[in-house]
């Protein structure tokens, strides 16, 4: 059976600063925080083979962790 991967990542990031594309003065750099997936089966009702999530322990530019 053919399968697809559909994945949905969260980021810490202020309020706005999507829409800002992280470019104000005030952004901090978008951090990932979290990672879910599930495995979807490509045939028939599309069923749903498996699922993932993980927590990130998130990282600075220059290599600090996020308090």
């Amino acid at each position: 059976m053919k399968t697809a991967i559909i994945f949905d990542c969260e980021f810490l990031c202020l309020e706005g600063s999507q829409r800002r594309y992280w470019c104000a003065a005030h952004d901090p750099d978008p951090v990932i925080a979290q990672i879910g997936a599930a495995r979807l089966g490509l045939e028939g009702d599309f069923p749903v083979l498996g699922t993932h999530k993980a927590y990130i322990t998130p990282i600075d530019r220059f290599g600090e962790r996020y308090a």
